[in-house]
């Protein structure tokens, strides 16, 4: 999906968290990985970097004109989140913190699924859901912070975040869009 949303300046401003994190996603920087259970603790990431990459993901989807991303409301956050993004602000942990998690099918990384983002409640607060990278993105968009159970799995200021590996039959919501797009010939089970 394609829409013209930025201005040069801002396209060149974006270009270098997206960069990183594309890096990040593909295995393009060096950061060290412990796997523990159904766990990945990950650290040496550039927190700046992969927030702003995260808030821009987030407002650009609020933002946007297309029906693919017409869940996403973020309403006054909007012009916060722009404001942190002019400003090359990544904000505290908690600041519209994001859970990332790796989507499996069996011991296979989903890489090629991109799903429209939804909403959900996550401890009363909305949340935004994203597919894409092989990940789920998790945004939790709140005026308060979320309980400490919910920001531990936050990118931290310290550049560590915990990967939670979830199969694809745990997310109804995903076995519900990976289905219809099963039975249309665009995803192979």
């Amino acid at each position: 999906l394609r829409e013209s949303l930025l201005c040069d300046d801002c396209e060149q401003k974006f270009s270098v968290p997206e960069r990183y994190a594309s890096m990040f996603l593909n295995g393009g920087i060096g950061i060290a990985i412990q796997q523990q259970g159904n766990k990945l603790y990950l650290s040496e990431l550039d927190y700046k970097k992969l927030k702003l990459f995260q808030l821009s993901v987030l407002w650009r989807a609020d933002i946007s004109s297309l029906p693919a991303f017409s869940q996403v409301n973020l309403g006054s956050h909007t012009e916060h989140i722009r404001k942190m993004l002019m400003t090359d602000d990544p904000g505290s942990v908690e600041t519209y913190g994001c859970i990332m998690s790796m989507l499996m099918y069996k011991s296979e990384t989903i890489q090629d699924l991109i799903v429209s983002p939804t909403w959900a409640r996550l401890d009363g607060k909305m949340a935004y859901r994203f597919v894409f990278g092989g990940l789920i993105f998790v945004f939790v968009v709140s005026s308060t912070p979320p309980l400490n159970i919910i920001s531990e799995y936050f990118l931290q200021e310290s550049g560590t975040a915990i990967i939670k590996l979830q199969q694809l039959h745990e997310l109804s919501y995903l076995v519900d869009s990976v289905t219809k797009m099963h039975k249309i010939g665009k995803f192979d089970i």
